[in-house]
């Protein structure tokens, strides 16, 4: 079976408005847990957000020279389910159960 996850920035501290310097991969990429998928770069540094999970790449939602902040989408990724999947985990969540969550 395979699920969407949905993948976002993840918490940036107290920075706001980060810059997207670099998208690094491409719709339809099959990408691994812990690769890089887009540099930001704030007044005081800058850095890669690593993917939490690994999968298909089925849609990215942010290009360069955007301005992101905590929780702005990057990407859906399609993952395979494993029986005996595990917790969530942390920067990703269910496509479907976050659009529910954001419907009035």
């Amino acid at each position: 079976m395979v699920s969407q996850v949905e993948v976002r920035i993840p918490d940036l501290g107290d920075a706001t408005n980060v810059g997207v310097v670099e998208v690094l991969v491409a719709a339809g990429a099959t990408i691994r847990k812990e690769d890089p998928l887009v540099t930001l770069e704030s007044e005081k540094a800058s850095m890669d957000v690593p993917s939490p999970v690994g999968g298909r790449l089925t849609s990215i939602s942010i290009k360069k020279g955007d301005l992101v902040t905590a929780g702005t989408l990057i990407g859906i990724v399609e993952v395979a389910e494993t029986a005996g999947a595990a917790a969530p985990i942390a920067g990703a969540a269910p496509a479907t159960a976050a659009r529910s969550a954001a419907a009035p």
